[in-house]
């Protein structure tokens, strides 16, 4: 595979776009379970390929600061279609199972989380799930989530705004 590893840890601050290997933005690989207790900014133009059951936990604040010419991507790990490099795998065209990472926003979460300019693709159940949480989601596309794109329990009340299924 060609990316950055990221394994299950805790993250904060700003996700750095790494120009590595001759790759500009190069695509980070989701391989465990990343928890957010304070606040993660992930910059336009970045693609997150998930394996297996890889997700973003959030009990802080997400902002995703996605444009409409640079999308922040969430993708199986086999999807051809997004990333730098485009075939992460290095094995052609194949098959592409639904592995994407998702998100959790938990009932500890900052509603003021915001979801702005995402893509999700293949999500590996459903693409954002809001656990008595309310964050911003505008101007994103879900696209072939296996269970469905949003998933709300408890008392979520997330806004949105322009989401295309």
């Amino acid at each position: 595979r060609v990316g950055i590893s990221l394994t299950g840890q805790t993250v904060s601050g700003t996700v750095p776009i790494r120009n590595f290997a001759g790759y500009d933005t190069i695509t980070y690989l989701m391989d465990g379970i990343l928890r957010v207790d304070d606040q993660l900014t992930i910059p336009a133009g970045l693609v997150f390929k998930g394996r297996g059951s890889a997700y973003w936990n959030i009990y802080g604040t997400l902002n995703i600061q996605g444009t409409a010419g640079k999308p922040v991507v969430f993708t199986s790990v086999q999807d051809d279609a997004y990333g730098h490099p485009k075939d992460t795998e290095q094995n052609g065209p194949g098959s592409i199972s639904n592995w994407g990472g998702r998100i959790v926003f938990r009932d500890l979460s900052n509603d003021s989380s915001m979801i702005n300019h995402a893509l999700f693709r293949y999500s590996y159940d459903y693409s954002i799930n809001t656990i008595s949480a309310s964050p911003t989601i505008s101007n994103s596309v879900f696209y072939r989530s296996n269970t469905s794109p949003l998933y709300l329990t408890g008392t979520s009340a997330p806004k949105i705004g322009r989401a295309h299924v």
